[in-house]
């Protein structure tokens, strides 16, 4: 039940120094109930998160979206991105419907996943089931998730928004809800071709070194400057064994 998913989620903010969101919806009243937690998150030192928020069907809240964005604006370490899942208004191909909670605390990983999405209603009041996860930092469950969280975010219906995004889906949100039967109108058609244009013109995302996690970034950091051959690494491989003698990827 859903009532403890805010908890957990508050407490796994306390420790952690990098949190990934993925959900399908997100409401201010969602955001409301993190504000203080992610308040007290972005003042400490060395600590990051971001959303990654889908917008199929325009469910999201357009002022949740403003919120976030401005809020990642005035802080490089939040970061605010949109996913919309293919053909999501003939729903051929399915939407974009994830609930995934991950918050890193170096040795630990927190994975809340489930039903709950980042709404009112879903951290605190309706009834969810969620499954909360929690696995050593090298181990491959913990390196799974994080695979399944990049597979969403890399993704080239991923992207990161902008203002004029942010403008055109406060437009279309309002008028569905304000008027449903606009659905059907012209009004609505124009604004649904304008803001897919838009959408096919956003740039898909890049992976950073904040992407990289466990053996990944490990590897990563002995990499040589420039041009290199695979048998440059070879010589840490000792290393890399001891920090992960169950891996099967390195």
């Amino acid at each position: 039940f859903s009532k403890k998913v805010i908890d957990s989620l508050l407490q796994a903010m306390a420790k952690s120094n990098d949190i990934r969101i993925a959900v399908a919806f997100a409401s201010t009243g969602g955001i409301s109930l993190l504000e203080q937690g992610l308040q007290d998150y972005i003042n400490r030192k060395e600590r990051y998160i971001e959303f990654v928020l889908g917008i199929d069907s325009y469910v999201t809240d357009s002022k949740a979206l403003q919120d976030l964005y401005q809020l990642s604006k005035a802080n490089p370490n939040v970061k605010l991105y949109c996913y919309r899942g293919l053909n999501s208004e003939s729903n051929s191909e399915g939407i974009y419907h994830p609930k995934l909670y991950i918050a890193n605390q170096s040795s630990v990983v927190t994975t809340i996943i489930g039903s709950s999405n980042l709404t009112e209603g879903g951290l605190k009041s309706n009834v969810e089931l969620n499954v909360l996860i929690e696995s050593k930092s090298d181990s491959d469950i913990a390196s799974d998730i994080y695979a399944l969280y990049y597979r969403m975010k890399f993704s080239n219906r991923c992207f990161e928004p902008d203002d004029e995004f942010l403008q055109l889906y406060g437009e279309i949100y309002s008028a569905k809800k304000d008027q449903e039967k606009i659905l059907r109108g012209e009004h609505f058609k124009k604004l649904s071709l304008k803001i897919a244009e838009k959408i096919s013109s956003m740039p898909p995302l890049s992976p950073t070194s904040k992407d990289l996690f466990g053996w990944q970034r490990l590897v990563f950091e002995k990499l040589p400057h420039g041009e290199f051959k695979t048998s440059d690494l070879y010589k840490f491989e000792e290393e890399f064994r001891r920090h992960y003698p169950r891996n099967r990827y390195i």
